[in-house]
């Protein structure tokens, strides 16, 4: 399972971002990544959207994961 949370903070740590500041950024209340983290669930799109920009990144980017190429060309092969 995708876990969106871990996800931010393997992209934050990529550009020695905090969360703060990452929040500062998007506009997003930090309140936001604890009820997800705490309750197990995912991120709205729009919140994903809102990180991306702050991270200068494209959308498709937040949900790629290089380690796992393998399990996409598995599925590129159907």
């Amino acid at each position: 399972m995708f876990d969106m949370i871990e996800r931010v903070s393997v992209l934050l740590k990529e550009r020695n971002m905090s969360y703060a500041e990452l929040c500062r950024r998007s506009g997003i209340n930090p309140s936001t990544f604890r009820i997800a983290a705490v309750r197990g669930t995912h991120l709205s799109i729009s919140t994903v959207e809102q990180i991306c920009t702050a991270l200068n990144i494209p959308v498709w980017k937040f949900f790629f994961v290089p380690d796992e190429m393998g399990c996409w060309q598995e599925w590129l092969k159907m």
